[in-house]
């Protein structure tokens, strides 16, 4: 794919974000081009691209339905855990796996796909997919979330990752 077509994707995000047109799902959305052009991307345009879920995660969102999320998502998110050479990777799993995990564990993951966005390659097509599922089906904005208005903050976030 080219660049450009790299660029066309992330700024109809950008803009949906700049014009306040956007939801939960648009982060998803986000997402879901950071693992398309994973291979395009650098680690530097990774680390700002990846700040808006993690952001989100930390800041703006609840689950839903705590404990069923757990069991229900475990043998998924276990799947998806294949970086063999990794100590935190097989911790993190073997907590899932016994679906001793929460909204923390999937922060933690965003900040460790950032801060090994290259070395992990492939791998980050399936870490990410835990994230991605997490935002678009498992959570809510909380009472005291200003997700609604950080759309302006999260454009320019998108728009500095590609100066």
């Amino acid at each position: 794919m080219s660049d450009l077509s790299m660029v066309r994707d992330f700024f109809i995000i950008k803009e949906a974000f700049e014009n306040g047109d956007f939801s939960l799902q648009t982060v998803s959305e986000l997402i879901i081009t950071i693992r398309r052009y994973r291979d395009e991307l650098t680690s530097e345009q990774a680390v700002l691209l990846l700040e808006i879920p993690l952001n989100v995660l930390e800041n703006d969102v609840e689950l839903k339905e705590d404990g069923l999320w757990q069991k229900s998502n475990r043998d998924y998110f276990s799947g998806n855990m294949n970086v063999h050479d990794s100590d935190y990777i097989k911790e993190l799993k073997e907590r899932i796996t016994l679906a001793s995990f929460g909204l923390e564990d999937i922060s933690d993951l965003t900040k460790y796909i950032q801060g090994n966005f290259k070395e992990l390659s492939m791998s980050v097509e399936f870490l990410l997919r835990n994230v991605e599922v997490t935002i678009r089906d498992d959570v809510k904005l909380n009472a005291h979330s200003t997700f609604n208005k950080s759309g302006k903050a999260f454009a320019h976030y998108i728009e500095r990752s590609f100066l």
